[in-house]
């Protein structure tokens, strides 16, 4: 399963926020990203099977400026869509992730993503 998304990938570690009573929520701006990124990915994947076997996925990173990332912080935004899309039955399942970041694209930031 091959798909882009487009725009900057925000990190999910970062993007939660806890409240004097313990519960975890994310930051507004991570729920956009993410409902963003489903719509894409529905686009050009739809509804597949979901996979239940213990897979790899492959990430092809072009970063729209020259701020450093922390880049298990995407892996684990990106890891959490693919769970809540079920297109990933279980994020655990993703035994072996090879990222790689290619040359800067001021106006086309992306990441491509191919899941075997």
């Amino acid at each position: 399963m091959k798909f882009i998304l487009k725009g900057q990938v925000p990190s999910g570690k970062n993007a939660m926020q806890i409240t004097r009573t313990g519960r975890h929520y994310p930051l507004k701006r991570f729920i956009d990203w993410r409902s963003n990124a489903e719509a894409q990915i529905r686009s050009q994947v739809g509804f597949p099977q979901p996979i239940e076997q213990p897979c790899k996925a492959f990430f092809t990173y072009f970063p729209g400026d020259l701020r450093r990332r922390d880049v298990p912080g995407m892996i684990d935004a990106l890891f959490h869509v693919l769970e809540r899309l079920n297109i990933v039955r279980d994020d655990s399942l993703i035994k072996d992730v090879d990222w790689e970041t290619r040359a800067l694209d001021r106006d086309n930031p992306s990441v491509f993503v191919e899941i075997v």
